[in-house]
């Protein structure tokens, strides 16, 4: 029913705006109410369930591809996409444990919005990586997959995936912004052809 909420939501917003605006994107950045505040629980809601945090995710991929259609069908003329986060992620070492937890990292950052979106499914290993899946319904992936306009994306910084830490340092003398990431600019391009490798333009 929240689903259903946010396409009136998004109805209202492209009834009032569509024309007036240069694009229109259904969410920005899912991962951080998703994982942040579901998963993790460190941004609101402040919910720490790994199963709920996953149900989340599918839940905003679905309400962004039905409020697509629907916006669609009203006749918006405005662009109409989304804006995810995405990053590299790179084990700290080259041991079987590290290699493990980047490909469980980047399911969570990445691969969990990528796939649904532009392929229509779920990444393959989400329930062992993962130890959860979403439940889904007949139909939603095929909502979810409903071809944008635009794909937004912001990049900020990789991650660096260790098994033994949950926040494996980064390589000595790397710069830093004030809030303690990581400058790192061979990233976007790494994220880039790694999502076209993936998804073929």
């Amino acid at each position: 029913s929240t689903v259903d909420r946010y396409v009136d939501y998004a109805r209202i917003v492209g009834q009032a705006l569509g024309d007036k605006v240069a694009s229109i994107a259904t969410f920005n950045e899912p991962y951080v109410t998703a994982y942040l505040g579901h998963w993790l629980g460190v941004h609101a809601p402040g919910i720490q369930s790994p199963q709920v945090s996953v149900n989340a995710t599918h839940h905003q991929l679905l309400a962004h591809g039905r409020a697509l259609k629907a916006l669609r069908a009203d006749g918006v003329k405005a662009p109409l996409g989304i804006v995810c986060v995405f990053g590299p992620v790179h084990p700290a070492t080259s041991s079987e444990a590290d290699q493990r937890e980047a490909a469980r990292h980047d399911i969570l950052f990445n691969r969990l919005y990528l796939e649904p979106l532009l392929s229509g499914r779920y990444p393959g290993h989400t329930a062992e990586l993962l130890g959860v899946v979403p439940e889904i319904q007949v139909g939603d992936l095929t909502d979810i997959s409903t071809p944008m306009d635009f794909f937004g994306m912001n990049y900020y910084m990789r991650k660096i995936a260790s098994a033994d830490t949950p926040q494996a340092p980064y390589p000595p003398g790397a710069q830093v912004t004030d809030m303690g990431w990581e400058v790192y600019h061979p990233g976007l391009t790494d994220q880039l052809l790694e999502m076209k490798r993936r998804h073929p333009n």
